[in-house]
Protein backbone atom coordinates (compact mmCIF):
# COMPACT_ATOMS: atom_id res chain seq x y z
CA UNK A 1 0.00 0.00 0.00
CA UNK A 2 2.45 2.33 1.04
CA UNK A 3 4.91 1.72 -2.04
CA UNK A 4 1.86 2.53 -4.25
CA UNK A 5 0.72 5.62 -2.20
CA UNK A 6 4.91 6.52 -2.50
CA UNK A 7 4.22 6.58 -6.49
CA UNK A 8 0.94 8.16 -6.57
CA UNK A 9 0.65 12.49 -6.45
CA UNK A 10 0.61 12.44 -2.46
CA UNK A 11 3.95 10.91 -2.22
CA UNK A 12 3.38 9.77 1.25
CA UNK A 13 5.65 7.31 3.85
CA UNK A 14 4.76 5.93 7.51
CA UNK A 15 7.64 4.94 9.94
CA UNK A 16 6.91 2.72 12.67
CA UNK A 17 8.53 0.47 15.07
CA UNK A 18 7.36 -3.07 15.85
CA UNK A 19 8.42 -4.42 19.78
CA UNK A 20 8.54 -8.35 20.95
CA UNK A 21 8.58 -9.00 24.17
CA UNK A 22 8.39 -13.00 24.70
CA UNK A 23 7.45 -14.49 28.27
CA UNK A 24 10.95 -14.74 29.04
CA UNK A 25 11.38 -11.47 28.65
CA UNK A 26 13.41 -11.46 25.80
CA UNK A 27 13.25 -8.25 23.36
CA UNK A 28 12.71 -8.06 19.47
CA UNK A 29 13.22 -4.84 18.12
CA UNK A 30 12.29 -3.78 14.41
CA UNK A 31 12.01 -0.22 13.08
CA UNK A 32 11.22 1.22 9.67
CA UNK A 33 12.31 4.90 9.70
CA UNK A 34 11.65 6.10 13.04
CA UNK A 35 13.30 7.72 16.23
CA UNK A 36 15.42 4.94 17.56
CA UNK A 37 14.04 3.94 21.62
CA UNK A 38 15.94 5.72 24.50
CA UNK A 39 17.09 3.45 27.04
CA UNK A 40 17.44 5.52 30.28
CA UNK A 41 19.74 3.45 33.28
CA UNK A 42 18.17 2.44 36.44
CA UNK A 43 19.53 5.26 38.47
CA UNK A 44 18.69 7.99 35.77
CA UNK A 45 22.28 9.41 35.38
CA UNK A 46 22.91 7.56 31.63
CA UNK A 47 21.00 6.76 28.67
CA UNK A 48 21.84 5.23 25.54
CA UNK A 49 20.02 5.14 21.84
CA UNK A 50 18.85 1.42 20.11
CA UNK A 51 19.71 2.45 16.97
CA UNK A 52 18.34 -0.11 14.15
CA UNK A 53 18.01 2.20 10.93
CA UNK A 54 15.99 1.29 8.15
CA UNK A 55 13.89 2.98 5.41
CA UNK A 56 10.18 3.86 6.29
CA UNK A 57 7.81 1.80 4.74
CA UNK A 58 6.82 2.35 1.64
CA UNK A 59 10.02 2.05 -0.15
CA UNK A 60 10.78 -0.92 -1.65
CA UNK A 61 7.88 -3.93 -2.02
CA UNK A 62 10.21 -6.82 -1.46
CA UNK A 63 11.99 -5.21 1.26
CA UNK A 64 12.80 -7.43 4.22
CA UNK A 65 12.50 -6.46 7.55
CA UNK A 66 14.80 -8.04 10.31
CA UNK A 67 14.73 -7.46 13.95
CA UNK A 68 17.24 -7.14 16.46
CA UNK A 69 18.16 -8.13 20.18
CA UNK A 70 17.77 -5.74 22.79
CA UNK A 71 18.82 -6.10 26.30
CA UNK A 72 17.12 -4.23 28.77
CA UNK A 73 18.69 -4.91 32.14
CA UNK A 74 16.73 -4.46 35.52
CA UNK A 75 15.25 -1.61 36.38
CA UNK A 76 16.84 0.06 32.70
CA UNK A 77 13.45 1.85 31.10
CA UNK A 78 13.12 1.92 27.12
CA UNK A 79 11.64 5.54 26.05
CA UNK A 80 9.46 5.46 22.62
CA UNK A 81 8.68 8.92 21.17
CA UNK A 82 7.61 10.32 18.01
CA UNK A 83 9.92 12.58 16.31
CA UNK A 84 7.69 15.48 17.13
CA UNK A 85 9.20 15.78 20.79
CA UNK A 86 13.00 16.18 18.56
CA UNK A 87 11.50 18.99 15.76
CA UNK A 88 10.17 21.24 18.21
CA UNK A 89 11.15 24.51 19.01
CA UNK A 90 12.15 26.78 21.88
CA UNK A 91 11.70 30.11 22.12
CA UNK A 92 14.86 31.14 20.75
CA UNK A 93 13.90 29.15 17.92
CA UNK A 94 16.77 26.21 18.56
CA UNK A 95 15.34 22.88 17.63
CA UNK A 96 15.48 20.12 20.84
CA UNK A 97 16.90 17.40 18.62
CA UNK A 98 18.15 14.07 19.79
CA UNK A 99 20.64 15.36 22.05
CA UNK A 100 18.29 18.12 23.94
CA UNK A 101 15.92 14.89 24.46
CA UNK A 102 18.26 12.95 25.61
CA UNK A 103 19.02 15.17 28.36
CA UNK A 104 15.19 15.78 29.32
CA UNK A 105 14.73 12.18 29.47
CA UNK A 106 17.89 11.95 32.11
CA UNK A 107 16.89 14.82 34.09
CA UNK A 108 12.99 13.35 34.18
CA UNK A 109 13.97 10.18 35.59
CA UNK A 110 12.10 9.03 38.50
CA UNK A 111 11.78 5.41 39.90
CA UNK A 112 7.82 5.44 39.73
CA UNK A 113 7.34 4.90 36.02
CA UNK A 114 4.00 7.14 36.11
CA UNK A 115 5.84 10.33 37.47
CA UNK A 116 8.26 9.57 35.32
CA UNK A 117 5.79 10.38 32.15
CA UNK A 118 4.81 13.52 34.03
CA UNK A 119 8.44 14.49 34.64
CA UNK A 120 8.67 13.69 30.68
CA UNK A 121 5.62 15.80 29.59
CA UNK A 122 6.35 18.44 32.13
CA UNK A 123 9.86 19.14 30.84
CA UNK A 124 9.09 19.30 27.28
CA UNK A 125 6.51 21.52 27.61
CA UNK A 126 8.71 23.76 29.38
CA UNK A 127 11.26 23.62 27.00
CA UNK A 128 8.42 23.70 24.02
CA UNK A 129 7.48 26.80 22.24
CA UNK A 130 6.23 25.28 19.01
CA UNK A 131 5.40 22.29 17.64
CA UNK A 132 4.09 21.14 14.74
CA UNK A 133 3.77 17.51 14.91
CA UNK A 134 2.28 15.19 17.14
CA UNK A 135 4.07 13.85 20.69
CA UNK A 136 4.01 10.89 22.16
CA UNK A 137 5.82 9.11 24.81
CA UNK A 138 5.65 5.48 25.61
CA UNK A 139 7.90 3.75 28.94
CA UNK A 140 8.43 0.42 29.27
CA UNK A 141 10.39 -0.79 31.89
CA UNK A 142 12.14 -3.89 33.09
CA UNK A 143 11.12 -4.80 36.27
CA UNK A 144 13.26 -6.25 38.63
Amino acid sequence: TFCNLRKAEISTMMTGQIIHISHEGQIQFLNSGHCPPLVVAENGLTSRLIENNSLPFGFSARRVFSGMPVELHPGETMILYSDGILECASRDNEILGPEGFRKIAVDSYHSDTAVFLENLFRAYESWATSQQDDITFVLIRHRK
